[in-house]
């Protein structure tokens, strides 16, 4: 009953000379909760806009209720890190010589040979060897595999080449050699050690002192280089003259 409608009634119960309920039942007595139908009808009132629950929300409430996260898609197996596989050896090849001194050269490709007589490379070192005076048939030789473009060998890949390496050199007692390229130095030293710290006074890897200059294949490329060569060849060869 609505406040107006409880008012109406207790003015005609008290026209009507009925007081004493009037006085019996005093008018909070008469108060009684609003029909739901009113309620219903009331203007309903706007509620602030609900955030859509967010993924890490489901997956909560699905571990209070006990309920099953969905199944996830099995996931492609990882690889293993490429120095895993890395064979040493199967980049390097070592002929030994009759002098104590080795020549390191780089190569591509599957086969792990020093350079033909009859290619450009071959005629190139034969000359270097005969102008310098020395005599590249009696050197040792280790041949190194270019397997990464651009030498790009991780860490672990190029301390692996350097043991296996300095144990050739080291096997065969050798003391001086000439390095030709980037990738050959790296694998004899174990670091990324550039070819201008092992030019003019070279550097010693294992008791061996070692010239660093540039590949066969740089200098028919780049003839300008031949130079620079040149004067490393020289330092080479008064090591080589000691021996």
């Amino acid at each position: 009953m609505t406040t107006l409608a409880r008012h109406v009634l207790l003015a005609d119960l008290a026209a009507a000379g009925v007081t004493d309920l009037v006085a019996e039942y005093p008018s909070d007595q008469f108060a009684r909760p609003e029909p739901a139908v009113e309620v219903l009808a009331s203007p309903a009132k706007q509620s602030a806009p609900v955030a859509a629950p967010a993924v890490a929300d489901f997956d909560a409430l699905k571990a209070r209720s006990g309920m099953s996260s969905p199944v996830q898609k099995p996931t492609a197996p990882v690889a293993k890190p490429v120095e895993d596989a890395f064979d040493a050896a199967a980049c390097l090849h070592f002929t030994p010589g009759k002098s104590a001194a080795v020549l390191v050269l780089t190569v591509t490709g599957n086969a792990l040979v020093w350079p033909a007589a009859n290619t450009a490379e071959g005629r190139l070192l034969a000359r270097m060897a005969q102008a310098t005076g020395v005599d590249f048939d009696s050197c040792a030789k280790l041949i190194v595999r270019e397997t990464h473009g651009g030498g790009s060998y991780t860490s672990a890949q190029l301390a692996a080449l350097s043991v296996q390496a300095q144990k050739y050199l080291t096997d065969a007692s050798l003391r001086a050699g000439l390095v030709f390229g980037q990738v050959g130095l790296s694998a004899i030293t174990g670091s990324a050690t550039p070819l201008s710290a092992a030019r003019g006074a070279g550097v010693e890897v294992a008791g061996v002192r070692l010239y660093a200059t540039y590949q066969p294949a740089a200098l028919l490329e780049q003839p300008l280089l031949k130079a620079a060569v040149w004067r490393e060849a020289l330092s080479f060869c008064q090591t080589f003259s000691t021996l």
